[in-house]
């Protein structure tokens, strides 16, 4: 029996632990959330902007103590500091509350993400599927659960926070129970030593164009739930149909995920190429429907894209700097996400919302040149030649 088809229960284990982590509400509720609040869309968009820039100072480091102490201990930490942060967040109050509760969600956040690679990687019999195949189904939690935060957020948006903390806590439980297939190694290298790895790991030719495209790309498509909250103001639609434009985003980044487990494409060139078109397209056109179905495709593509990167990473990463490579790939996406957010918040504040796509597409197109050995997958078949 082949080994991808053979059954895992402590994977499965794993799924559902961090399904319960990814009942994340607060993605498709956050703009209209703030806004009902009694912030204005620039306060708004800043806050989410700060968030992201909280991610790019926290981030690494708790990567990097995953690394050093344990993927399962900061995990466990990460649930927590979740349910927190979505129980400060629905109190009535001023822009600095938010800006703490927001702070939380991104300690929280920076502890799980990486971790939660590193914790795959001991349970996983076929890691390149298995990741495909965990981004596709956290892609799907998404779909439900912005669907079920946009309907719950009709009822009270406060009720819609508290349920979405207490499912992230409740991902301790299954957690608990999980027991590793390939147990972590344990790491006695300091801190500063991992972190330092980490960073010189990017000196590889092959990882230093795979990081290109999770900036450019990876860091639009983080601020895509953003930018779609603000349809409520941009288009006159209501917070439901906004949190069900969000799953289904979320749906389409599932197909792009599973489409890549069971049929992985190295040459994902035309892929990005049609990524930065789309975004160009939406900036000539931008009627709701137009902008409304290009957004869908492009998470379709990007489901995909990431998914094959998430593998590739897998497999250019050592061991005592696995948590540290992925934090760094989501650092890189969030500081190009933080600069475009607060450049979002201003031009739709003076009606320039097709300028910004103009520009965002051409930079994606830039972003393929720069990376076209990795996005051809010549840079990946140089460095097997070379090893073999």
């Amino acid at each position: 029996m082949e080994v991808s088809k053979m059954k895992n229960p402590r994977l499965r284990l794993f799924y559902f632990s961090q399904s319960l982590a990814f009942t994340y509400f607060w993605l498709a509720i956050a703009i209209p959330y703030l806004m009902y609040r009694g912030l204005s869309p620039v306060q708004a968009f800043s806050l989410m902007s700060l968030y992201q820039l909280f991610g790019v100072i926290l981030e690494y480091p708790t990567g990097v103590i995953g690394d050093r102490f344990g993927y399962r201990r900061v995990t466990y930490l990460a649930n927590t500091l979740n349910l927190a942060s979505m129980l400060v967040m629905s109190l009535s109050g001023n822009y600095y509350l938010y800006l703490f509760a927001l702070f939380l969600l991104a300690l929280g956040n920076g502890f799980s993400s990486g971790n939660d690679m590193g914790i795959l990687k001991t349970v996983s019999l076929n890691i390149k599927k298995d990741t495909a195949n965990y981004n596709s189904l956290m892609d799907l939690v998404l779909f439900f659960g912005s669907i079920i935060g946009g309907l719950i957020s009709k009822i009270s948006y406060e009720l819609a926070l508290i349920v979405s903390g207490i499912c992230m806590f409740s991902a301790n439980i299954p957690l608990y129970f999980l027991k590793a297939t390939t147990p972590q190694i344990k790491n006695i290298q300091s801190v500063f030593s991992i972190a330092k790895d980490g960073f010189k790991s990017l000196r590889q030719p092959t990882l230093k164009q795979v990081f290109i495209i999770v900036a450019l790309f990876g860091g639009f498509m983080f601020t895509l739930k953003s930018i779609i909250g603000s349809y409520v103001t941009l288009y006159q639609i209501n917070v439901a149909t906004v949190g069900l434009f969000v799953g289904l985003g979320g749906l389409a980044r599932s197909i792009g995920g599973k489409l890549y487990a069971e049929i992985q494409k190295q040459n994902i060139a035309l892929l990005a190429i049609l990524f930065a078109f789309s975004v160009i397209i939406i900036a000539v056109f931008p009627t709701y429907p137009v902008t409304a179905g290009l957004i869908l495709f492009i998470q379709l593509l990007s489901g995909y894209i990431i998914s094959k990167i998430d593998g590739d990473i897998h497999d250019l990463a050592s061991d005592h700097i696995r948590a540290s490579l992925f934090s760094l790939k989501r650092v890189a996406m969030r500081i190009v996400a933080s600069s475009y957010l607060m450049v979002y918040g201003i031009t739709i504040g003076v009606g320039k919302f097709p300028l910004l796509m103009y520009g965002t597409g051409l930079l994606l197109l830039i972003g393929v040149i720069l990376a076209w050995g990795y996005l051809t997958n010549k840079q990946i078949r140089n460095k097997q030649l070379a090893t073999s």
